[in-house]
């Protein structure tokens, strides 16, 4: 049994006529930090912590011989200078034989599944006290918040799923320092009001409404007060320096439930809401006239009054919606609509703290950026851009408040003076959505998200894929998602000019860093037609861009011609009609491309499962040859050689040069040296393919 592969050579770092010589090396943009997250703990039951999540410890307290030795209070108080403790804490995960309150206390952070974890092995969880920022590169020791100090339960797997220990603020204390904050059940609204009164006053430069004018026109928004949805075309809202909404991130479901209960068909201008909504929404609009603001985008109400094709328009504005907002909240916290937020209607978790004689030392909780992504609403496709796409940011997670412009961030559990550097990392959520490096790391965390309708996926992108084009620095274009790199992001072009073909060849060459399902609602050649489950990586990259710049010497092969084919049967130059074909609101339906291809052939073993390449052997990407090449391996759909090709994948290899000429025909060919060694060629020939 054969199978035949349709492979087309795209990207050669050099022009054939240009000498061999040394080459720039492509170096992998670093992994984000991962972690492995483990079961969140309870605040009460078997980790020994009280209701309320504080133990206290007075003179009634039965302590444990070893507790009453080590004198925790003592230690919990260290300060800058002192010596540095380091206390075994394997004696709090055996059976408990009093109340003791610190082997409740260090027991409950350790987690319940510590005790099977942390003994029997050659690791001992201890808890060691340290400088809060003694990692953080330019934070010198005269600085104001160097010599800020925590504690730290350490474990095996080095997981802190109640975060650190941080003394709180003593009585009549002045200094500018980190310090614990206690969480209360319910929001504190006053310290959320000050987090967003900071970030108008202190960054009028960075937070403030974009400058492309007013907000959406026929934008619907729902009136807090009056219950009613309104249009905010002629509405005075006077909110200081922006316009005054607030908009709501949220998960509507898993797709089990049933939506009948939702009865909003009857929105429209100046109606009522239903007097029955979903808690989530409820909330929201509480937690809205709460912060002193009236106007909320919900868009199961505001795009409900809207025809088919204002409401296309409108989802497709999601960029200029979101940004210009005041502030959007996230129920990062729920796994539906008919959950309410949290700190709202739904009571926190329990801050697990500790009381002494010498203080009162809470937990700073999961750092946010691990229970966000851990949350349901992390794993929603059109929650990305709307997380990103925010100026301000408010998300509600089970433990905690977590609040976020683009300048810093802060969390509920820790106080900190807010003037001090941003570059204090409390666990940020959210990265520069503008930072070029990071393009291939939000597509590929788009590819792992879940989304109920595939072909709502360009439009649940198509906020972020607006916003890089409109960046006044390099604006990157993009074909149904592909990235359209600037002409000067391409480094050393050929004769100083980048052709349409080069920008479409290099977008064409992505990769998945692991395995990838292909879909059906776009063609196979667009990221958008493919998922992958979540995993290590970044998921997506294009092997010839580093850091959103283009490779030295990247380009289309000679000769290469690309099509742009449309359900309706129109086909359009890229190179001639580029701009027209981004424009046009028909379907695209297939790629015609006049390239170098080549041809390989599958065996299938008749007594196993293994196929055999019929092919000289491509070497690993990264040898010391004259130049690399990309190319697009491609397939017949159902491996029915009468059937249409579409993409398989894509592989990188070295190469000696590429040799040009015609073969007996008359016909355009090449030969591409040393593909396999220097002994072995590929022979090429110019043909022209349709890739759906």
């Amino acid at each position: 049994m054969r199978r035949k592969l349709s492979k087309m050579l795209l990207l050669p770092t050099r022009r054939p006529e240009s000498e061999p010589g040394l080459r720039r090396r492509s170096t992998a943009a670093a992994l984000p930090e991962l972690h492995q997250l483990p079961p969140r703990p309870s605040a009460t039951g078997d980790d020994g912590a009280t209701a309320s999540g504080c133990i206290v410890v007075d003179e009634c307290s039965e302590l444990c011989d070893r507790c009453a030795a080590l004198d925790f209070p003592r230690i919990l108080d260290w300060e800058a200078g002192q010596p540095r403790a380091w206390i075994p804490l394997s004696h709090v995960l055996q059976p408990l034989t009093t109340n003791c309150p610190f082997c409740l206390f260090f027991r409950a952070m350790l987690g319940p599944d510590a005790a099977a974890a942390g003994l029997g092995g050659k690791f001992t969880p201890y808890l060691r006290m340290r400088l809060a920022f003694e990692r953080l590169a330019g934070l010198g020791e005269k600085h104001e918040i160097a010599r800020c100090v925590l504690a730290e339960v350490v474990t095996r797997n080095r997981a802190l799923p109640r975060g650190f220990i941080v003394k709180t603020d003593d009585v009549g204390e002045r200094r500018r320092r980190l310090r614990g904050r206690i969480v209360p059940r319910l929001l504190d609204l006053s310290l959320l009001k000050g987090w967003m009164d900071h970030c108008r006053e202190a960054h009028a430069a960075t937070c403030c409404r974009p400058s492309e004018g007013a907000m959406v026109s026929g934008l619907r928004l729902i009136d807090c007060a009056e219950r009613t949805v309104v249009c905010a075309d002629g509405l005075v809202l006077d909110d200081g320096d922006d316009c005054g909404y607030v908009t709501l991130s949220y998960v509507w479901g898993d797709g089990t439930d049933d939506d009948d209960d939702d009865d909003d068909d009857d929105i429209s201008d100046g109606s009522r809401l239903p007097d029955a909504i979903p808690a989530v929404f409820a909330d929201a609009m509480t937690l809205t006239t709460s912060l002193g603001m009236r106007y909320l985008w919900i868009d199961r109400f505001c795009l409900a009054p809207l025809t088919a094709d204002e409401r296309r328009r409108q989802n497709r504005l999601m960029d200029d919606i979101l940004s210009a907002a005041s502030l959007t909240i996230i129920a990062a916290s729920g796994t539906s609509r008919h959950q309410g937020l949290s700190g709202v209607s739904v009571p926190r978790d329990a801050q697990l703290s500790l009381k002494t004689d010498t203080g009162l030392y809470t937990t700073t909780l999961l750092r946010p950026d691990l229970d966000t992504a851990a949350s349901p609403w992390g794993n929603r496709a059109w929650t990305l851009q709307e997380g990103l796409l925010a100026r301000r940011r408010l998300v509600l997670g089970r433990g905690q408040a977590y609040f976020q412009c683009r300048a810093l961030h802060c969390v509920e559990s820790v106080a900190l003076p807010l003037d001090l550097d941003p570059a204090v990392d409390l666990g940020r959520v959210f990265p520069d959505l503008l930072d070029p490096g990071r393009l291939c790391t939000h597509i590929g965390a788009f590819m792992e998200r879940s989304l109920a309708r595939v072909g709502d996926r360009l439009d649940a992108f198509g906020g972020l894929l607006r916003t890089w084009s409109r960046d006044g620095r390099r604006p990157v274009q993009h074909l149904l998602g592909l990235p359209l790199f600037h002409p000067e992001a391409f480094v050393n072009a050929s004769a100083g000019v980048v052709s349409q073909t080069d920008r479409l060849a290099v977008a064409l060459g992505w990769m998945p860093d692991r395995t990838a399902l292909v879909g059906g609602s776009f063609p196979s050649w667009t990221w958008l037609s493919w998922t992958m489950d979540p995993g290590q990586g970044r998921g997506f990259n294009l092997g010839l861009v580093v850091g959103g710049v283009v490779q030295d010497g990247v380009c289309a092969p000679p000769g290469m011609e690309m099509s742009v084919g449309f359900v309706t049967g129109a086909v359009l130059s890229w190179e001639i009609d580029g701009d027209a074909v981004v424009r046009k609101s028909d379907a695209v339906s297939f790629l015609r491309l006049y390239t170098f291809c080549t041809h390989l052939c599958l065996r299938a073993s008749s007594s196993s499962q293994d196929w055999t390449l019929e092919a000289p052997a491509l070497p690993p990407h990264g040898q010391d040859q004259g130049g690399a090449a990309t190319a697009l391996v491609c397939r017949h759909d159902g491996w029915d050689p009468t059937r249409r090709l579409i993409r398989l994948g894509a592989v990188s290899f070295d190469h000696l040069g590429l040799r040009m000429g015609t073969d007996d025909a008359g016909l355009a060919c090449g030969l591409l040296r040393g593909v396999g060694g220097e002994g072995e060629h590929l022979r090429l020939h110019m043909s022209e393919v349709d890739l759906y």
